[in-house]
Parts: C-alpha cells; sequence; structure tokens
C-alpha cells in the first residue's frame, strides 16, 4: 500500500470512519488517481473539480 493511501486510512480510521466508508473513500481516490495517471499528491482543486465535474456529467 502506497504511504499517502496508508496515511488516509490511518487518519480516517483515527476518526472513526466505519471500515466500508474507508473502502469507499479511498476507491475513489484510487479512480480520481487513475483518470489524470497522477499520484493524488500532485493534483489539485482545479483537477478536482474536472473530475467531479467528468462524474456528474459523464460517469453519472
Amino acid at each position: 500500500m502506497s504511504e499517502l493511501r496508508e496515511r488516509l486510512k490511518m487518519d480516517m480510521e483515527l476518526r472513526g470512519y466505519s471500515p466500508g466508508s474507508i473502502k469507499a473513500y479511498t476507491n475513489n481516490v484510487s479512480n480520481f488517481a487513475k483518470f489524470y495517471n497522477k499520484s493524488p499528491k500532485f493534483l489539485g482543486e482545479k483537477e478536482i473539480r474536472d473530475y467531479l465535474h467528468y462524474c456528474i456529467t459523464k460517469k453519472n
């Protein structure tokens, strides 16, 4: 597991997220990174907005 993914998982566990929520969030972050073929740490607000717009308009 990548360092960034492990940190995300640990932060959510510390905040009391359920295992299902943790899995859903990590899967969504993974899909976001795959969409741009880059690590999320290199992506910013513009890419998030563009990806969300893509999900709403194209992916449903």
